[in-house]
């Protein structure tokens, strides 16, 4: 999974900016996940690999639970966030 580019849902109301994404948009993956922004993430772009909430997977049906992911912290067994 990878979460290299967000979209925003609106981007016509500002929901992004020269920092990145602000918190409370929504936002699609590149993966096609949906979230929602919560915040700065890790690393040094915090707002364009921001702490969002997953609302739906890939496949666009909502998850039972929302997960909580900092998308600027680095996958383990690869190079790549």
């Amino acid at each position: 999974m990878t979460f290299d580019k967000l979209r925003t849902a609106e981007k016509d109301v500002g929901d992004t900016d020269d920092r990145g994404a602000r918190p409370g948009s929504l936002v699609e993956l590149d993966t096609g996940e949906w979230a929602i922004v919560l915040g700065p993430g890790a690393g040094a772009t915090p707002m364009y690999r921001p702490w969002v909430l997953l609302i739906t997977d890939q496949d666009g049906f909502e998850h039972e639970k929302p997960i909580a992911v900092d998308l600027g912290e680095r996958y383990p067994r690869r190079r790549a966030w």
